[in-house]
């Protein structure tokens, strides 16, 4: 559910942070944890989504860490590791990976373990409009809290539970 990705936060000044103005979706934001002595002025995102082939995250749990950007390029020629919303990772899905033949999944991070860990993360431009949420650094298994099975059903794309449609890839 949304609402268990989501929580609102103060207005005040900090680091960046994954944030989502109110207004931009936040509408359906339903239980989230408001932020003690202040008005939440954003939605901040407590998990955050990456689309990873299925080959590439069992590689990182053996390795200990997950270094893969996104299709075909790693953190070392980016310098981050790409995310998306819940609300955006169908279409970055479609965008990048819907003639990829490779089993795909997705990844839940959540944020919280990532900055543990010294790790920042941050919600940038992605050039279309949308702020998308970047990890600067590897992530590591204990950030991965799920790991849905994903992929697409008539070249649109699904995750979490597989439709038993024919055409599924």
């Amino acid at each position: 559910m949304l609402a268990d990705r989501l929580r609102l936060v103060a207005g005040a000044a900090g680091p960046p942070s994954p944030r989502t103005p109110v207004g931009a979706g936040a509408e359906s934001v339903g239980r989230c944890r408001a932020p003690p002595g202040g008005i939440p002025h954003y939605v901040e995102a407590v998990e955050i989504l990456h689309v990873a082939h299925r080959s590439d995250w069992e590689r990182a749990r053996r390795d200990g860490r997950y270094t893969v950007s996104t299709r075909g390029r790693d953190l070392d020629e980016v310098g981050f590791i790409h995310g998306s919303t819940a609300a955006q990772v169908s279409g970055v899905a479609e965008r990048f990976y819907s003639d990829d033949p490779e089993p795909l999944v997705v990844l839940v991070i959540d944020v919280d373990l990532v900055r543990a860990d010294g790790t920042g993360v941050r919600f940038e431009d992605g050039g279309d409009g949308q702020d998308y949420p970047h990890v600067y650094g590897p992530v590591l298994p204990s950030h991965v809290v799920r790991v849905e099975p994903a992929g697409f059903v008539g070249g649109a794309f699904w995750w979490g539970v597989e439709p038993s449609r024919p055409d599924a890839r």
